[in-house]
């Protein structure tokens, strides 16, 4: 994924991610991350990472053909939240750009 491509697309905000979806003529959904050290050590920053590659895994079959790039917001660390808005985050895309 082009994360300078990235820029054009929809920014959408929740309250753990924020998140940039555009289309892709690939037929099929990509995810990408941007997770900063500020997020924590390398342990809670890949923890992050598994969380979201599997819940995009279980949904991916749901979701339109489209680049998915997820930005934690720092304060974001409770995995309870995380996993709700995360599945909240999918919904949305979803909703926006359709299957």
């Amino acid at each position: 994924m082009d994360f300078t491509a990235m820029r054009s697309g929809k920014r959408m905000r929740s309250r753990c991610f924020t998140l940039v979806c555009r289309r892709n003529d690939f037929g099929h959904p990509r995810l990408g991350m941007a997770i900063s050290r500020k997020y924590g050590n390398a342990v809670q920053r890949n923890r992050l990472k598994r969380i979201i590659r599997e819940k995009f895994r279980h949904a991916q079959h749901e979701l339109p053909s489209c680049d998915i790039l997820f930005i934690p917001v720092v304060t974001a660390k409770r995995e309870q939240h995380i996993n709700r808005d995360i599945d909240a985050a999918l919904a949305m895309i979803r909703q926006r750009f359709g299957h």
